[in-house]
């Protein structure tokens, strides 16, 4: 069941725990959620955290536009894409 391609910027076959499938996505079913990402009031920080989560696997994010009036989408966004550029 991996419909994800090795060039896919979230593909990562360590995630933690089972994966399942999320539109034509397999994701962790183990995620992250972006809540508190505001509440650390720097962004640099709010990256760090988003780039380990990542670094370990996390290919699923739980996060709204009124999580910090859209800093946690705008430090999300930034940080995959900044990893899909690299």
């Amino acid at each position: 069941m991996t419909n994800s391609s090795p060039t896919d910027a979230h593909h990562n076959d360590s995630a933690p725990g089972p994966k399942a499938a999320l539109g034509p996505h397999d994701v962790a079913r183990v995620g992250y959620g972006a809540m508190q990402l505001p509440r650390l009031k720097d962004p640099t920080a709010a990256r760090t955290v988003l780039r380990r989560a990542l670094d370990l696997g996390i290919n699923h994010f739980d996060t709204a536009y009124f999580y910090g009036n859209g800093v946690a989408n705008r430090v999300l966004a930034e940080e995959v894409a900044g990893r899909a550029a690299s």
